[in-house]
């Protein structure tokens, strides 16, 4: 017998020797979850495996939170784990508190320090010592890497909540911004640490010639792209084509036509691969007479491009949309003393903020997006093109028929709900396939090098040159795109670009760490209320029941064994 036990304990010694060596040699991991929240993303393994030098990252997320931000730090704790897993010993983390160990003093000090570096606060309500109080706390990260062939250390940070304007209609609630900011944990630290490790930057070009935006207009697009592309300018006409090695071209509200000559450039560089993104306006309203005087009629915009748009699979309709979710304008209301105008901000409803948007890891857990004097978009038959809408209007939008008059005056008094029934409308599309080129059948496909069909490739249409283009503060400095100095708010124009730009041209595929979701399981509160005792006795007893009924069996089964 004792022969048996002693083979049976040899035979498990060597099976556990013969797992662990193959475990060294494979490496794997399971991940049980429904929603695989602690599975990363090719990209992100790829990246963290193939890291040159020391990555150090500190988290500002430690102390006492509310159950909300502790599901919040938990996940950033998980998901830096996973990282350590594949990056090793070159990636080291730690939790910091912000307030720990630091007088009042010291306190604002360091505070002021994180806030320059780019991490932004956000109070919070939390329970301590049974009084509920509001706490500053700073949701970010900074990541250091430093770099074995200069002995230099650079750094940036990342932002791992969002905070979200609660007025703007069909906003997430708190618990829904939370549940998103864990969901982005991994694209937000791998975003950042892109940054410091990116050494083979490709390029976006910005078309100028035709009216487009202005650098001071686009100051805040320019340097959120070069965070993590070069960025050139491209002026039209050119003498040849687009030249090559620019990897998407970015074309912003242009006022004047583009000829035939430069339209073929444009087509040719999609044909040959290269990547589109327009934000073009269809209507016009010229604002600095809306202003002086109190109303202004539309016009056409004659860009030229619509015929183009068309072949590849969209119509950008003469018409303005009304939104009752809508960002504000100033409005003199009366004068204060001194005979001074009260210059108060109402909503203006051809401002729509766009917080509707399609099921794509583009616009996945974007905030609201504003806009101004922006159009509807159809689709066009267009063999072999998929269209996926990106951005609509809110519900409770109109669309108004063009020519029209904007009447400054009709924002004081309130819009009747009843005529916003129209939405949601369809403003932005991303367009992907292989397209054909607008010039198949006309004298300049006789052209050397024309290219009749494009690759598989893909093209962005924003009916909306505005979401580019940034404010001018009074002593004429650019302030963030997005911005609306009024609500006190940043809206989410730059990450829309951004992560336009990043599902286009980024070979490293870390957009495909947005498709994470995590489901909300909430309890039933009313439920949990009326059974509470019922569990609560449950919970008790049935663990002591079957180790009462255990230990009875057992002593039953022992007894049958050696009564015999």
């Amino acid at each position: 017998m004792k022969r048996k036990h002693l083979t049976q304990l040899l035979l498990g010694l060597v099976g556990l020797l013969v797992v662990n060596l193959l475990a060294n040699q494979y490496f794997f991991r399971l991940d049980l979850t429904q929603e695989q929240r602690y599975s990363l993303s090719p990209a992100t393994k790829n990246i963290l495996q193939n890291l040159e030098d020391e990555i150090v990252i500190k988290v500002y997320l430690e102390g006492k939170f509310p159950p909300g931000f502790q599901r919040l730090q938990k996940a950033v704790k998980e998901t830096l784990d996973e990282f350590k897993v594949y990056a090793g010993s070159k990636l080291t983390y730690r939790f910091i508190d912000p307030m720990a160990g630091k007088n009042e003093k010291e306190q604002n000090e360091f505070f002021q320090e994180l806030m320059k570096r780019g991490i932004q606060p956000t109070n919070i309500f939390a329970n301590e010592d049974g009084q509920r109080v509001e706490k500053l706390i700073f949701p970010g990260a900074s990541i250091t890497y430093f770099d074995g062939k200069t002995g230099q250390a650079y750094e940036t940070t990342a932002m791992l909540f969002k905070v979200i304007d609660q007025s703007v209609q069909g906003a997430p609630s708190p618990e829904q911004i939370l549940n998103q900011s864990a969901e982005n944990v991994e694209f937000n630290l791998m975003s950042a640490l892109r940054k410091l490790t990116n050494n083979d930057k490709k390029r976006v070009g910005l078309i100028e010639g035709h009216g487009e935006l202005e650098n001071i207009e686009m100051a805040s697009v320019i340097t959120r792209l070069q965070e993590f592309y070069d960025v050139v300018k491209i002026p039209l006409p050119l003498d040849d084509k687009i030249k090559e090695g620019v990897d998407a071209i970015i074309i912003a509200k242009p006022d004047s036509a583009f000829n035939e000559d430069e339209k073929y450039k444009i087509d040719q560089y999609i044909m040959g691969g290269g990547k589109a993104l327009f934000f073009v306006d269809v209507v016009g309203v010229y604002m600095d007479s809306v202003l002086r005087d109190k109303g202004s009629f539309t016009f056409p915009v004659e860009h030229n491009l619509l015929d183009m748009f068309f072949k590849y699979g969209v119509r950008l309709n003469p018409d303005l949309v009304k939104d009752l979710n809508a960002g504000s304008i100033p409005i003199v209301i009366g004068n204060i003393a001194d005979n001074r105008p009260n210059i108060q901000p109402l909503p203006w409803t051809y401002y729509p903020l766009l917080n509707t948007f399609g099921k794509h890891p583009i616009v996945k857990n974007l905030g609201p997006i504003q806009s101004k004097f922006i159009s509807t978009i159809d689709t066009i038959k267009a063999e072999g093109i998929r269209k996926t809408p990106l951005l609509y209007s809110s519900q409770y939008a109109r669309i108004i028929k063009t020519p029209a008059e904007v009447l400054y005056e009709e924002e004081r008094t309130p819009p009747d709900p009843a005529l916003f029934n129209q939405g949601p409308l369809p403003v932005a599309y991303l367009l992907e396939g292989s397209f054909k080129s607008i010039y198949q059948s006309k004298s300049f496909s006789k052209r050397k090098g024309f290219i009749a069909q494009s690759p598989q490739n893909k093209i962005l249409v924003c009916a909306d040159g505005d979401i580019l283009r940034n404010d001018i503060n009074r002593d004429g400095e650019p302030v963030p795109l997005g911005l609306d100095i009024f609500r006190k708010t940043t809206y989410s124009n730059a990450d829309f670009l951004i992560n336009a730009i990043d599902f286009m041209i980024d070979d490293q595929g870390i957009m495909s760490s947005k498709n994470k979701e995590i489901t909300l399981r909430p309890l039933d509160k009313i439920k949990l209320k009326e059974e509470k005792t019922y569990w609560q006795i449950l919970n008790m007893s049935l663990p002591i029941l079957l180790m009462v009924l255990f230990g009875f069996l057992f002593f039953f089964l022992r007894k049958r064994k050696y009564a015999k």
